[in-house]
């Protein structure tokens, strides 16, 4: 049985929350400000907007590094 698009989406979601906690320190299970995303593509590669409480994040995929990197 395959991968839904929904089941892709949730999983790449949990890999870009867990590089926005890892280098912003956001807990996301018990973050009370709205988190939203933005979805676009930064150097031919898929990246995300997020904003968290008013604070910007930026992260993209880098394939070099094989992870999301948020800056």
């Amino acid at each position: 049985m395959g991968t839904t698009k929904n089941e892709k989406l949730e999983q790449g979601l949990q890999l870009i929350r867990e590089a926005i906690s890892e280098e912003y320190g956001v807990d996301f299970n018990s973050e009370t400000t709205e988190i939203s995303l933005t979805e676009g593509e930064e150097n031919g590669n898929k990246s995300l907007k997020a904003s968290i409480g008013g604070r910007k994040i930026r992260c993209h995929y880098d394939r070099n590094l094989k992870r999301y990197v948020c800056h």
